[in-house]
């Protein structure tokens, strides 16, 4: 007997189509836990164990589903409140992970190296 997967809205009930279906069905075999991930214009919430079951919304209900999660998960730890993809648009969050930001090293670690170019000898770590 033929089956068909339907991946339904949350909060709608709208049904997945096209590409949207395509990655949702390819997001199956991920073994995330406690985690966003985003499917085309839709918005997965793998939650597996304490977090609760995978959940789906559309991309109209992408902030609904991730205020609901953070309401219901918030205090289990930090997995509901990563500023990720309910927050975030794709393409912007693709751009800060380019132009992630350079480490400032503090006045004790620039003391060092400082003393470590000038072969005053000191630690060699830092």
């Amino acid at each position: 007997m033929p089956t068909r997967l339907v991946f339904r809205c949350e909060f709608c009930r709208r049904e997945a189509t096209g590409d949207a279906e395509r990655s949702l069905v390819a997001q199956l075999q991920d073994l995330r836990a406690g985690e966003y991930s985003d499917a085309d214009d839709w918005l997965v919430w793998h939650g597996r164990g304490i977090w609760g079951p995978t959940r789906y919304a559309c991309a109209e209900h992408r902030i609904a589903l991730r205020d609901e999660i953070r309401k219901h998960y918030g205090t289990l730890g930090w997995h509901p409140h990563a500023r990720v993809l309910g927050d975030v648009p794709p393409v912007v969050r693709q751009q800060m992970a380019e132009q992630a930001p350079k480490r400032r090293l503090t006045a004790r670690q620039r003391r060092l190296m400082r003393a470590r170019q000038a072969g005053a000898g000191g630690p060699s770590f830092i």
